[in-house]
């Protein structure tokens, strides 16, 4: 109406300024364009109030929809919540047995003579550890599929749900880490038994490399304290044995080290490296001893020939003057 209204008023100043309106007053004229003016904000003012209910009502029925969907969510919220904390306590539960039979198993791997026992305990932990597995699974891929469906939530309801099954999928990231040594106890002790295998077919050869060494550095010691050819002598075949033995066992080390891979070889690198490294350090230190040994024996020498030498030039002076004096 407003809109008719504007356009009559329009139409009237338009005919009361044409050229057949002589005999209009200007002050109608005047009162024309004043009246089109406020009609215009008039209408200004009714299309503004107009769009700002139209923005509200929307606001309202968006706000209205979003509580309908807010409602809707949080009861699928509800159902699904319960689903996902029962799947991950399971899989904590799972864990925390199979992490018991595993203690089991390393409290008896110790033990000499009970073999029998850790396998059956490992079967255990296999069982335990392959159901635990299991059940871990179920939950991550609950816990996800939860979360992809909480995206098409209402904003409030999805914050809350994608804090608790974010706090759940903690739970379950932290039993897989849990679980994780149970699944290769089989594994870790095979590794064991193995060590053990190489280590024994080593340790006689390394008993045999210590002893000779020892026998070689009280050698050395006697040397160092008489230094005679005799001792000499001693010291270097003792030095010279403790060198192959110290060879035989490292060239045995370094076969089996060779031969291991994976964590047995780690295993017997830990073991064996530090072995390998000490005999050759005690045989290092031995070697300038035997030295400095012969050394001491040849100056030595050379000292009683020159004194052996200026005896018999003494003994030829004292010749030649008791001759002198039985010639005067």
């Amino acid at each position: 109406q407003l809109r008719d209204l504007e356009q009559k008023v329009t139409e009237a100043v338009r005919e009361a300024t044409g050229p057949s309106a002589a005999r209009v007053e200007p002050q109608a004229v005047r009162e024309l364009r004043q009246l089109g003016a406020r009609i215009r904000a008039k209408k200004e003012s009714v299309t503004a109030a107009f769009a700002k209910a139209k923005t509200k009502r929307k606001e309202v029925e968006d706000a209205t929809k979003m509580k309908d969907q807010e409602e809707v969510d949080k009861v699928t919220w509800d159902d699904m919540l319960p689903e996902a904390q029962e799947r991950v306590n399971a899989a904590e539960d799972a864990v925390e047995t199979a992490i018991i039979a595993l203690d089991n198993v390393q409290a008896n791997m110790e033990e000499e003579g009970e073999t029998d026992l850790v396998e059956s305990l490992l079967d255990e932990t296999e069982m335990s550890g392959r159901k635990a597995m299991s059940r871990v699974s179920e939950a991550h891929i609950v816990v996800k599929t939860h979360l992809t469906k909480t995206k098409n939530f209402a904003p409030r309801i999805r914050e809350v749900a994608e804090a608790e099954l974010g706090q759940l999928k903690a739970k379950v990231d932290e039993a897989r880490a849990k679980l994780a040594p149970a699944l290769v106890a089989r594994k870790e002790w095979d590794n064991r038994r193995e060590v053990q295998a190489v280590l024994g077919e080593v340790q006689s050869q390394l008993v045999l490399a210590d002893l000779e060494v020892d026998q070689a550095e009280e050698a050395v010691l006697l040397l160092s304290g008489d230094p005679t050819e005799e001792s000499l002598q001693c010291a270097a075949l003792r030095l010279k044995a403790a060198e192959q033995h110290v060879e035989r066992a490292v060239a045995a080390i370094d076969a089996r080290l060779d031969e291991a891979v994976g964590g047995v070889a780690e295993a017997l690198q830990a073991r064996l490296q530090p072995r390998k490294a000490a005999l050759r350090e005690r045989l290092e230190k031995l070697r300038p001893s035997v030295d400095t040994g012969a050394t001491q024996i040849r100056v030595s020498g050379y000292v009683q020939e020159a004194r052996a030498k200026l005896e018999e030039l003494s003994a030829a002076i004292r010749g030649v003057e008791e001759a002198d004096a039985a010639a005067d």
